[in-house]
């Protein structure tokens, strides 16, 4: 762990000043970036719970960002003027789909319930991108997040990211829910790009994503896919492409 840590140092090390790299703003995807994600935790509850099998949750879960008839898909894609109402159409909306799997048609999901099942996803946050992220603002970059997400994803991260709100500005934060310009679409890309006051070509974006990252190279950002099970290898591919460095192979 302590030769992992040093290693991690010395890549960041290599990180230059803003001002001496052609990259200038740095977006970040949630989550599988900053915070693992895991479906099959919600899948394995909803089992517990009410017996669904958890190949169908999972599909339902993986629906929600493809899927307009999903009611996940609204909530997580469009803005929420009005978060609570947001959150109760989003919890009835999963309750229907609950009751069609389980012919129970008076089963009732609270609010409670839809949000621990909802946040059950979340397992750890990933400490060398939260370092990654301080050590870049420090280097006089702009840092941000760009994430398809909801107001209880939102507000379950920021409240159990540690750090997190201490390395990137809260004007940074680009939320579907909150921008109502949700991954792939145009806009989610260039609106960051240009609150930084940067070309679209000087914003390198960090997504799980491939489809993300194909949308983000269309409007001429930079892209490195971060895979979650190999997350020093991103920070690699990151640093390297800042520093103009081969330190690893880059999705450009």
């Amino acid at each position: 762990m302590q030769d992992t840590m040093q290693e991690l140092c010395e890549v960041l090390d290599l990180i230059p000043r803003a001002d001496d790299s052609i990259i200038k703003g740095i977006l970040f995807d949630v989550g599988d970036v900053i915070i693992n994600q895991y479906d099959n935790l919600a899948a394995e509850i909803v089992f517990i719970l009410y017996g669904i099998r958890e190949s169908l949750t999972m599909e339902f879960f993986a629906d929600r960002g493809k899927t307009s008839s999903n009611p996940l898909y609204v909530f997580e894609h469009e803005r929420a003027d009005d978060s609570t109402k947001a959150e109760d159409r989003a919890r009835r909306g999963t309750e229907d789909w609950l009751r069609r799997q389980t012919g129970n048609p008076g089963l009732e999901l609270s609010a409670v319930q839809f949000g621990q099942i909802y946040t059950s996803i979340y397992k750890a946050e990933n400490p060398e991108i939260i370092l990654l992220m301080r050590t870049l603002g420090q280097m006089g970059y702009f840092v941000g997040i760009l994430s398809n997400t909801n107001s209880i994803h939102f507000r379950f991260i920021m409240e159990n990211v540690p750090g997190l709100k201490h390395v990137v500005n809260s004007k940074h934060i680009y939320a579907s829910h909150i921008t109502g310009h949700a991954k792939p679409s145009a806009e989610s890309y260039l609106r960051p790009v240009r609150d930084f006051g940067i070309k679209p070509e000087q914003c390198l974006f960090v997504d799980n994503s491939p489809s993300n990252g194909r949308g983000a190279r269309r409007v001429g950002l930079k892209f490195v896919l971060c895979d979650p099970k190999r997350i020093f290898d991103a920070v690699k591919a990151i640093v390297g492409l800042i520093a103009g460095t081969s330190l690893i192979r880059i999705s450009t």
